[in-house]
């Protein structure tokens, strides 16, 4: 994404705290255990405030927005890293600013690759995924991981001698 200035990206970041919260699996529809790494949070606290853009704990009283989240998240205090940070995430170039060298801007690339991939037929591996998980059995390798059989049948987990 490109904007003309840093409020226009900002603009932008701040509506984007309810699929940031999802992407770290929060049901953003009811309270979640606050983030607040100081607030040993048993019961669900934190809800998502979507008219504020903020997500508020009505127990210790945090209140985050997506950039005070991104810094919790990446250990960042200071608010210049933050929107870096929340730049590169979001893929955000500001016209004419210095910063901009520091991320690359792979869109054409990725155009270029779907281009590739629309003539590229996708080769379906799953009779061969089934075929090695029916001789998952033929070696005592999971049992030695400590794999429970849940655990191998769950993600298809397999074996080829070969």
């Amino acid at each position: 994404m490109e904007f003309n200035n840093r409020d226009q990206a900002k603009e932008y970041i701040k509506p984007q705290l309810e699929n940031y919260l999802k992407q770290k699996g929060i049901d953003t529809k009811q309270p979640f255990k606050c983030l607040n790494p100081t607030h040993a949070d048993k019961n669900p606290s934190m809800s998502y405030d979507g008219k504020r853009n903020k997500a508020h704990c009505f127990s210790c009283g945090a209140d985050y927005d997506i950039l005070d989240l991104i810094g919790l998240d990446y250990n960042l205090s200071d608010s210049k890293e933050q929107f870096k940070k929340a730049y590169e995430i979001y893929h955000i170039i500001i016209k004419g600013e210095a910063n901009n060298s520091e991320f690359i801007d792979f869109s054409d690339t990725i155009k270029k690759e779907d281009k590739t991939m629309q003539n590229t037929q996708v080769q379906d591996y799953t009779a061969f995924y089934n075929e090695a998980h029916s001789h998952i059995g033929d070696t005592d390798y999971p049992a030695i991981r400590g794999l429970s059989k849940e655990t191998i049948d769950r993600f298809n987990i397999g074996y080829i001698a070969e």
